[in-house]
């Protein structure tokens, strides 16, 4: 059983890093200008924080 929410949780770790990924990009090409990137990004890494924890909480 261990086992087994071991392999969940790093499947849902390795779909968080795959959505934080493309999250940054959409940042990259959405902002225009550095104010909106680091809003953007301080977004992205709150959600991602969040995100991971439940993984890891499972």
């Amino acid at each position: 059983m261990k086992s087994y929410m071991n392999k969940k949780a790093a499947m849902c770790c390795a779909i968080g890093k795959k959505r934080m990924s493309d999250a940054l990009r959409a940042c990259d090409y959405c902002t225009t200008s550095m104010e909106e990137r680091s809003e953007c990004y301080k977004a992205v890494a709150k959600d991602t924080g969040l995100r991971s924890k439940a993984c890891i909480l499972m």
